[in-house]
């Protein structure tokens, strides 16, 4: 019987709100363009509506057996936003069309699956925040086993 691997909690302190708040909006502008201010004044909105302490920027990775191998999947969570009772992941997208929601599925279930690990105390949900048109779209992860069948399909290994 294998041992299950613990996997490790966030690498950044949880920020309280008054310093979480500026160093949200220094990282995040970075990913908006210029020519998107009114992106901008979606993501300074969002992040000042959301109480509670941060993680931004935050790296997960997600260890897997597939067929026998040890795969990881790993990215970087946007935002996280924990509250006592909840922890929200928010990864935003500054893509003018929504086609690509399915791919942001996969990448969130990752997280997702992270973050249900590091805050077990705590109910996980995902969302994608459309920078666009300032709007949170929630996402049903995925289950481990779809994870690992896209894997196996995908052979990303």
């Amino acid at each position: 019987m294998r041992r299950r691997q613990r996997r490790r909690r966030p690498t950044r302190e949880l920020l309280p709100r008054s310093r979480a708040r500026p160093l949200a909006r220094r990282r995040l502008r970075s990913s908006v363009s210029p020519g998107q201010k009114e992106d901008f004044t979606h993501v300074r909105s969002l992040i000042d509506s959301l109480d509670g302490e941060l993680l931004v920027q935050e790296e997960a990775c997600l260890p897997l057996t597939v067929d026998e191998e040890r795969v990881s999947i790993s990215g970087v969570v946007d935002l996280v936003h924990v509250v006592p009772e909840r922890v929200e992941i928010i990864d935003h997208e500054t893509y003018r069309t929504r086609h690509t929601q399915s791919e942001y599925r996969k990448q969130l279930s990752v997280y997702y699956h992270v973050l249900s690990e590091w805050f077990d105390d705590r109910h996980v949900t995902a969302a994608i925040f459309h920078t666009a048109e300032g709007e949170r779209t929630a996402i049903d992860p995925l289950s481990i086993e779809e994870s690992r069948a896209i894997v196996r399909r995908t052979g990303t290994r």
